[in-house]
């Protein structure tokens, strides 16, 4: 790609959705374990290379045909148990993106929850002696199994299974901890605790007899699987307060995405959440956050935009008039500051790395003649012909492959 990595966007699996019509449905049963069978050692050495690969690329789709050429159902725990110890002390991404992947091989029942479970009993039977060396072992394996609860593909209800190996040891209330914190990085910390209180489970099942549940809640901020929160009248704030205060969270606050996604589910109602206005005011404040410097010579920060994807996915649901809005949004932004070079390209390039707009929305852009988003687009679409240009080779390359 021009100015960015090689995305391959339109052929990524939704990491977060189960496939929703027939044909998907149909295409996810067929896919079933055809691997061959090996031993736990030849597993491991050639999980490294598939999860490096899917690290480089994000592409899950690739990522899960590998995982059913690589694995039979006798032989997938020890894919699920190497893949988890492989990125354990990586990146908090590398984390995440490998607990979204499986928990999408979960959710296209290409693996059983009980082989999930499994998988990862062995490290959790292990934790203890891991955190001697790994202080942070609680947080890392929560940003792994965090997803997997995530949009009702798993009830939160199933953590009881999860976390049994952790019982015994008094250490099941820190895991659990962990990946409620884990799942609240994508949904904030409302939702999580929405899911909670619907699930039935309790603090005293997971906590040794006689600890201070108040206290063990308090501690490790938990106060949303108990209080209720309640949200505002969603006409008390105009759509330019909303973006004031998301630029506030972002530059003054340095906020969390958990701390914003609770802020947007407490302030703004769910109907606005889906408003036009509201994705390009959300799209607008992050990139503007994600510029350096001034005038014609400004930057955009990558990592500042991958630091917010959750919030963005959120948002935006794969929902293609919602991605062309957003970037109805980017060619205001750019327009206001009088398209600085590259800017709109970097961003574009990032956007689509990251998986957040989807190559038919990125030409219905191009080719929208509403007079209505007419202003600063015919520099703004100049400044970014090489993209156009890749994404049309790239689809040719693509169809001739088929």
């Amino acid at each position: 790609m021009p100015g960015g990595g090689g995305g391959t966007s339109g052929s990524i699996a939704p990491p977060f959705l189960e496939p929703q019509d027939k044909k998907e449905k149909a295409d996810s049963a067929r896919m079933m374990l055809q691997g061959k069978e090996m031993s736990e050692e030849e597993m491991v050495k050639r999980t490294k290379p598939l999860i490096d690969e899917f690290l480089s690329n994000s592409d899950f789709k690739e990522a899960s045909q590998c995982v059913v050429e690589l694995a039979l159902p006798s032989t997938v725990i020890f894919f699920i148990t190497a893949a988890i110890n492989q990125v354990l002390e990586r990146s908090s991404q590398a984390r995440h993106l490998v607990g979204q992947l499986l928990r999408d091989l979960v959710c296209r029942r290409i693996i059983s929850a009980e082989q999930y479970t499994k998988g990862l009993k062995s490290i959790l039977e292990n934790a203890d002696d891991f955190a001697i060396d790994i202080p942070r072992i609680w947080e890392y394996l929560g940003e792994l199994i965090g997803p997997m609860i995530q949009d009702g593909c798993i009830p939160l209800s199933y953590l009881r299974e999860v976390v049994e190996p952790c019982v015994v040891s008094g250490t099941a209330g820190k895991l659990l901890s962990a990946v409620l914190h884990g799942a609240a990085r994508n949904l904030g910390s409302i939702k999580v605790g929405e899911m909670w209180k619907k699930s039935g489970i309790q603090w005293m099942e997971f906590l040794p007899s006689g600890q201070n549940i108040d206290k063990f809640i308090e501690e490790n901020k938990l106060q949303f699987t108990v209080s209720v929160a309640e949200s505002l009248p969603d006409a008390q704030l105009s759509m330019e307060q909303i973006k004031e205060k998301i630029e506030f969270l972002l530059q003054k606050k340095r906020a969390t995405n958990e701390e914003i996604l609770d802020w947007v589910e407490i302030y703004v109602g769910e109907e606005r959440r889906k408003n036009s206005q509201f994705i390009r005011a959300l799209i607008s404040a992050i990139v503007e956050n994600a510029i350096v410097g001034e005038g014609n010579s400004c930057k955009l920060s990558d990592s500042v935009i991958t630091q917010r994807t959750e919030v963005l996915q959120k948002y935006l649901d794969s929902n293609e008039d919602l991605e062309l809005q957003a970037l109805f949004g980017l060619q205001a932004l750019v327009n206001k500051l009088e398209h600085p070079k590259g800017l709109l390209l970097d961003t574009f390039n990032v956007l689509y790395d990251l998986d957040l707009i989807s190559d038919e929305a990125f030409k219905k852009w191009e080719q929208s003649t509403d007079p209505a988003e007419q202003e600063g687009k015919g520099v703004a679409l100049k400044s970014v012909m090489t993209f156009f240009t890749w994404l049309k080779e790239a689809e040719e390359e693509s169809e001739e492959s088929t």
